[in-house]
This record gives structure tokens, sequence and C-alpha cells, in this order.
């Protein structure tokens, strides 16, 4: 199962993950040769999450339990990853997700190094690495040091106000955040007067 944002206000994530699917299906249509060296069918199933953290977590429920799905993969933001991986992580399914931060993944959702998950894996970025680029390319140009966010109030963008305000202050920069805004939102005239 592949659980993706097909739909909603992630559905650029979806853009990509559409493609790959497409691909996964071509490359498996014939079956593997798994471990066992026998040749095994694979099917894939897509299942859209409409950007939705309920919608991700019900559709992983339904892909389990009634597609029965052995493996379930997931993509786009904590707030569809995060449901994807905690319902295979409670249902005792094998899972690797990817396109979230580490930190809201494996810190948000509870986990220690003392105390990994059993059954749900991560490949993707930690904030240490996503803000050393952010730090690379601002050094480059001559700037005041002052840099203006906006994060939506939600895991992820929580996520980035949590690390980036102390790792920008520690570099010497200054902050000017304008507070979390509530997806979705077309006005931003606060935040720009601000800024």
């Amino acid at each position: 199962g592949f659980v993706d944002s097909l739909t909603g206000g992630l559905a650029g994530f979806g853009i990509a993950g559409k493609y790959i699917s497409e691909r996964w299906k071509e490359f498996a249509a014939d079956g593997l040769v798994c471990g066992d060296g026998k040749k095994h069918p694979i099917t894939i199933i897509v299942a859209d999450s409409q950007s939705d953290s309920n919608r991700a977590a019900q559709v992983t429920g339904d892909l389990v339990n009634n597609d029965k799905a052995d493996f379930i993969m997931a993509a786009a933001s904590p707030d569809t990853v995060n449901p994807v991986a905690d319902q295979c992580e409670a249902l005792g399914t094998p899972c690797l997700t990817a396109d979230a931060p580490m930190e809201p993944y494996f810190f948000g959702r509870g986990a220690t190094p003392e105390n990994p998950f059993k059954w749900t894996y991560h490949i993707f970025w930690g904030m240490w690495e996503i803000s050393a680029n952010s730090f690379d390319c601002w050094g480059q140009v001559e700037t005041n040091k002052k840099v203006a966010a906006m994060w939506p109030n939600n895991v992820d963008g929580n996520a980035y106000r949590d690390y980036y305000t102390q790792a920008m202050a520690d570099k010497g920069y200054t902050l000017i955040d304008a507070g979390g805004y509530n997806e979705p939102s077309e006005d931003f005239t606060q935040q720009i007067s601000l800024f």
C-alpha cells in the first residue's frame, strides 16, 4: 500500500508520488524474485490521503485490514505521514515513510533513541541538515542577517519554528516570526505588514 496526498492542499507532493508509483507497478508487473529464490506477485495499491490526517489513518487501516497489504509506504509531510506510521505501528505492519523532517516523525510520535518504533521506519533529512542548507545559502549573500519566517500552525511548521528559532540565534540571525497561521489561508496581510 502507498498512501499519498493526491488531492487537497498537499497534492503537489502527489505529483511525484503518482509518477513513482506508476514506475513501481511497471517494475513489479511480472512479480519479484525474493530471498527464497521464488517469484512472488506484487500488487501496489495507491490510496489518497486527501491531504488530511484522519483520512491518512483511515486509508492505512483499510489497506492493512481490508486489502491485506503486507507493507505500507507513505509520503507528504508529517500531517499525513505520521498518522500512517502510527496506524502501522498499532497494527504491527511494516511501514516506510519519507518526505517529512525526522524530528516531527520520530520525536513528535513519542519515540526516543532508547525506545524506538518497532514497525515503522523513515528516510528523510533532519532539521540540522535542512537548516545547514539554509545557512549556507544565506551566508553567500550580504544581508542584515534578519530573516522573516512564516510557518503554518501544524506539526511541520511548528517543528521548523522550534528548531530554526534557536539555530538562527546561534548563527547570529535575527528572526522575525509572523506566528503560526492556520491552513488553508488566503489572507497574509498581517504577516506582510510585519515583514
